[in-house]
């Protein structure tokens, strides 16, 4: 059934023009033309595609509902890892594979039993000759923790256990020397990898937030710590022993990244009120530079050239105004309902231009499970997988535009170059992420 599944979608894909090649036994030293997607099929298998040339690579073939291949993740130097659960036994069994370039035959890095893998993020920088460290976020099934973990990608790869709490989100800095952490709703702690060890604690009351993130360009970090007035958050930047308040008195949940050139940063709250706009200010001084005039920005991501920021609302947004939502409890994911819900509403992307506060609003579109995870969580995704497209001119998703009339989801790219074009459909597909380069 499998083997005849690929057959018919070889077939449909070189209908429409798509190439296709088999790394699994055929391209060992295939190089990448360019910008490439990862991309996840409805058979949970792991392909990637190349946009300049429009060829498909796929790199594996074995996977199904209790084996699926999960969270397709780049590296800035090109690597793709992927994760598996091998749910048949009494246990799953969670592996990492690793592919140099997202087009060769993936090797497998790691293996543990007991373990789902939710989230991975590569560090930014080498750790030696051809070695690259990648943060893992594991859920523990024996006894619910959660725990990050560093996997070495070498030639002697080696697995070190950071730390646990719950929940447990983190960030690495620009150069890859340490972590910021934020655990248990409350720690925040740097973790530094030379010593590997925790070299300086934030914080033990941070505000109501998800992620902290560094500076690209530099060691500032951004966290939310508790206001001066009760239920409030502030937006600090921690320079050492140097601190500045961007924001402060800040009511219910804040996210909040940094621009890639490291000048601007992006946050919005959601309240009792509901989900409200973004807020764009300047990272030194905290003067609001832009703000979108659409409410409801259910999540959001900068363009790599930091020149515009994609957002996600839902049906019932309109201009100018808070999102016609039922009142939600800032502690809890907005998305998470999605993620519940048999027949969720529709979504939009919009795309702000931060210099004009001009803001174009694209077609409709229903998304997938994973797509869905990514945005209840895309303060933690956002600098690890790219929804933009290194030249910051098409966005990636997966979804239905119609799912009474469409069996299978689709891979999707919006050209945001030309507020005029329709979004493309590539092939089959339930999670897609961009490459860095």
């Amino acid at each position: 059934m499998l083997a005849h599944g690929y057959k018919l979608l070889t077939f449909l894909l070189l209908l429409i023009g798509i190439n296709i090649v088999y790394a699994i036994d055929e391209v060992e030293n295939t190089e990448s033309d360019g910008a490439r997607l990862a991309i996840i099929d409805t058979d949970y298998n792991i392909a990637t595609y190349d946009l300049t040339s429009e060829t498909l690579t796929q790199l594996t073939d074995d996977g199904a509902n209790d084996r699926r291949y999960q969270w397709a993740t780049w590296s800035t130097d090109g690597r793709l890892a992927y994760f598996c659960c091998e749910a048949t036994g009494a246990l799953p069994t969670s592996q990492i594979f690793v592919s140099s370039n997202g087009v060769t035959t993936p090797e497998l890095l790691y293996e543990t039993e007991g373990e789902f893998i939710i989230y991975a993020s590569w560090s930014p920088a080498d750790c030696g000759t051809d070695c690259r460290e990648v943060a893992i976020l594991a859920n523990n099934l024996r006894n619910g923790t959660l725990a990050v973990d560093i996997i070495e990608d070498s030639t002697e790869s080696t697995v070190t256990r950071l730390g646990t709490g719950s929940p447990f989100y983190f960030h690495w800095n620009a150069t890859g020397s340490d972590l910021i952490f934020h655990r248990n709703n409350s720690q925040l702690d740097i973790h530094t990898r030379a010593q590997n060890d925790i070299s300086a604690s934030l914080s033990d009351s941070s505000g109501t937030f998800q992620t902290p993130v560094w500076s690209p360009i530099d060691s500032r970090v951004l966290v939310g710590v508790r206001g001066a007035e009760r239920g409030t958050t502030d937006l600090v930047i921690i320079d050492g022993d140097d601190t500045t308040t961007l924001v402060s008195g800040l009511e219910g949940l804040v996210s909040f990244l940094w621009s890639p050139d490291g000048s601007k940063i992006a946050y919005r709250t959601v309240d009792q009120f509901g989900i409200n706009n973004i807020i764009v200010v300047d990272a030194n001084t905290g003067e609001e530079i832009s703000a979108s005039d659409v409410s409801g920005a259910v999540a959001f991501f900068w363009s790599p050239d930091s020149t515009r920021i994609a957002f996600i609302t839902i049906e019932g947004t309109t201009q100018g105004q808070n999102a016609t939502l039922p009142p939600i409890a800032p502690e809890t994911p907005f998305m998470q309902r999605f993620v519940q819900d048999d027949s969720p509403t529709a979504l939009y992307w919009n795309v702000l231009d931060v210099e004009t506060g001009a803001n174009v609003r694209y077609s409709p579109f229903i998304p997938t499970f994973e797509m869905t995870y990514l945005l209840t969580y895309f303060d933690q995704f956002a600098p690890s997988h790219r929804v933009w497209s290194p030249d910051s001119n098409y966005l990636v998703y997966t979804g239905f535009v119609d799912r009474d009339s469409q069996p299978e989801p689709f891979v999707y790219i919006q050209d945001v170059s030309d507020n005029s074009i329709a979004p493309q459909s590539i092939t089959e597909g339930v999670f897609s992420v961009w490459s860095f380069e």
